[in-house]
């Protein structure tokens, strides 16, 4: 792979605690809601925060899922408040890659609940809908059994 072009990349460097860089990613925050998709189209029961996601000063994002301590607050689309507080980052409007490969270091979490995804959607969400648009899903996991990780295509034909 000596004649690879890399078209893009981010090895989150950074301070300890800082936020990833703006020029590339966007959060998805709330419980989906206020996108339209409460639960964010599975039942999500965790309420998605900038703050979960912060840089280790090693390059490396650290995501974090802790349980929500404060049942006045996120109040989530069941009624309640949201279980779990975490983040969800996107690069729409702000990466596209057509052809190329894609590569991450990812550690999975353990845990029962937890369902640690990188994926790709069509450009084209917002004009067809999931999944019309098509998805790639490069890796998904279950906490529960981490070691079963599964790649998945989604959309017309598949």
């Amino acid at each position: 792979m000596s004649d690879t072009k890399i078209l893009w990349s981010d090895d989150f460097e950074g301070d300890r605690g800082a936020s990833v860089n703006p020029k590339f990613w966007n959060f998805d925050l709330g419980d989906g809601t206020s996108a339209g998709i409460p639960g964010w189209g599975n039942q999500e029961r965790e309420w998605y925060l900038e703050e979960q996601a912060k840089l280790s000063g090693n390059s490396e994002l650290i995501i974090s899922a802790t349980r929500n301590t404060n049942p006045d607050v996120y109040s989530a689309y069941y009624g309640e408040a949201a279980e779990w507080l975490s983040a969800k980052l996107t690069t729409k409007n702000k990466v596209e890659v057509l052809y190329g490969l894609i590569e991450a270091r990812v550690q999975i979490p353990t845990g029962v609940g937890t369902w640690p995804a990188f994926w790709m959607l069509g450009t084209n969400l917002d004009e067809v809908t999931w999944p019309f648009c098509g998805e790639i899903d490069i890796l998904e996991a279950r906490g529960k059994d981490s070691g079963n990780l599964v790649a998945t295509l989604h959309g017309p034909g598949y």
